[in-house]
């Protein structure tokens, strides 16, 4: 089965700080973290494509793929660009 889904992330107050986890892959801020919006609301955009098979009746493979569009917020607090993983899953069942 093939799916696309999109998710649309904003702040909910402008005001309020925006709270991340950067997760083991970032070596400048591990764990979490907290930053100020600046008055924005934008965090960005996302994109997921995946696709799953079943080949076996207790085996599920799935294929994915997502990218992240930063919006106003994510300019401003990372210099990174927009960021995108490619993975791959795979269930076995009793």
């Amino acid at each position: 089965m093939l799916a696309l889904h999109g998710h649309a992330f904003h702040a909910a107050d402008a005001s309020a700080p925006v709270v991340f986890g950067s997760g083991a892959f970032n070596e400048r801020a591990f764990g979490y973290g907290v930053r100020p919006t600046g008055g924005r609301q934008e965090i960005g955009h996302e994109i997921d494509l995946t696709l799953t098979w079943k080949p076996l009746p207790r085996v599920e493979l799935l294929l994915g793929w997502s990218r992240f569009f930063g919006g106003a917020v994510y300019r401003a607090l990372f210099d990174d660009e927009d960021a995108g993983v490619f993975y791959a899953q795979v269930a076995l069942r009793r």
